[in-house]
This record gives structure tokens, C-alpha cells and sequence, in this order.
């Protein structure tokens, strides 16, 4: 939902690593990528990074670095794009996304316990809709949003090059 659409707040808040070459990161550079052409301000939490920044392709470094200052606002919408094992924030203000996967058919209960201080749960895929939803998250409070696809690293001569493995 752009701001134009009813989104009222100054932008989005992501909590996660950005600056590594994990799924997570690479995740997250694409989906702040497309908040920001949306209108959206994004600001970054960096959390769990391994600090692999220098190993992050010259097109990301901009997204990066933040469009706003969270000291300077007071709404916003946080996102929470961590690894079940990452520490979670004392506090934050604002409503809350809380963005996981888990390739598995069962989650720790502590992930139940975690979903209770967010107003949403994004995952991947209908499987994990289903998996977290059997593990006790309020069915009403999941929502699959699927993974982004950066078309900035797959270009047509890349596509190309590996349709002929498929």
C-alpha cells in the first residue's frame, strides 16, 4: 500500500541484516529497493549482519543507507526480518511485521510467544501459512507475501544462460 493509498506513515522501519550475503539481507535489500519506489522512507535496524558489507554488489550500497531519521518521527511501520535465532528488540513503537520463513513442519514455541507482540506474520509460501497456523500463530494474523525477485541480478543474458539447465 503506497502512502497515496491510505498509508499515513513517514515509512517503514526494517529490522534485519542488510549488509551481509544472506538470504535475509539479499531479501531485504530488494523489498526496501521497492518500498523506496513506491514513496515509502525507509530507515534500517541492522541487525545480525556478519559484516560481509564489502561483499555487497555496488548496486545495493545505496539501499543501504537510510531516507530518514526514526529519532525525528514518531509513526512508523516496523518490519522484523530475522532468523528465529536473532535477538529481538526491547522495544519499538508502532505497529510491527514480523517477516519469517522455516523450512520445516513444526516451529519452536518461542516463535508462538514472538508472534504475539506483532499485529502481522509474513511468510513465503502457503506451506508456511499452514505450518505456523498449526503451530498456534492466530491464522488471522498470517499473510504469504512471496519472495521478491531482484531483476537487477536476473538479467536476460543470465535467464537466458540458465533456462538451458531447466
Amino acid at each position: 500500500m503506497t502512502r497515496e493509498e491510505g498509508f499515513d506513515a513517514p515509512g517503514v522501519r526494517w529490522w534485519g541484516p542488510l549488509a551481509d550475503e544472506s538470504g535475509y539481507a539479499n531479501e531485504a535489500r530488494i523489498v526496501l529497493r521497492g518500498l523506496r519506489s513506491l514513496g515509502f522512507g525507509t530507515c534500517i535496524e541492522p541487525l545480525s549482519n556478519s559484516g560481509n558489507a564489502g561483499r555487497v554488489p555496488e548496486y545495493y550500497r545505496k539501499d543501504l543507507e537510510p531516507s530518514f531519521d526514526p529519532s525525528l518521527v514518531t509513526d512508523f511501520l516496523n518490519i522484523f526480518h530475522l532468523p528465529w535465532t536473532s535477538p529481538w528488540p526491547d522495544s519499538f513503537r508502532g505497529p510491527a511485521i514480523w517477516r519469517s520463513m522455516f523450512e520445516t513442519a513444526k516451529l519452536p514455541s518461542v516463535w508462538v510467544e514472538r508472534s504475539y507482540s506483532v499485529d502481522e506474520v509474513w511468510v513465503p509460501s502457503l506451506f508456511n501459512a499452514q505450518t505456523y497456523a498449526a503451530a498456534g500463530i492466530p491464522s488471522e494474523k498470517i499473510v504469504v507475501i512471496p519472495e521478491p525477485v531482484d531483476f537487477i541480478d536476473f538479467s536476460g543474458a543470465q535467464v537466458a544462460r540458465w533456462s538451458a539447465f531447466l
